[in-house]
């Protein structure tokens, strides 16, 4: 290709990319919204409640996943449909209701009891040499 060619490929090429990147980054932020206006929505009502703080909860522990998972996956064209996919399913499909019920209630829990027994453990230990 002569070099006009090149250049206007490569333009066309990151034209793409960043509109791909900005329709994706659209998506996520718009059901992002939608979950915190059904959040809102619920707890004015008084209903689904438990749907919602499951979303954010799990939404918050993935946040760092996604955060390191951006570092080696950027340059792929596939990454953003794959975070779109991800977050349309812990929205839309009740994805995140079905990992906290399945997975994370259970773990999290253990772990707090775990973290909480220490820190006694821990205190009590403090309080013995400060003695």
């Amino acid at each position: 290709p002569k070099p006009n060619e090149t250049e206007t490929m490569a333009k066309e090429s990151s034209w793409g990319r960043w509109f791909h990147l900005t329709l994706a980054e659209t998506l996520i932020l718009s059901m992002i919204l939608f979950a915190a206006y059904k959040s809102y929505r619920s707890l004015k009502k008084n209903t689904n409640k438990g749907v919602w703080f499951k979303f954010w909860i799990v939404r918050a522990l993935y946040l760092p996943i996604e955060a390191i998972l951006d570092h080696f996956f950027y340059k792929y064209t596939f990454y953003p449909d794959f975070r779109v996919l991800v977050l349309a399913f812990l929205v839309f499909a009740q994805g995140a209701a079905q990992i906290w019920d399945g997975f994370l209630e259970e773990n999290i829990e253990k772990g707090l009891k775990l973290a909480e027994k220490k820190y006694a453990e821990f205190k009590k230990k403090s309080t013995q040499t400060s003695s």
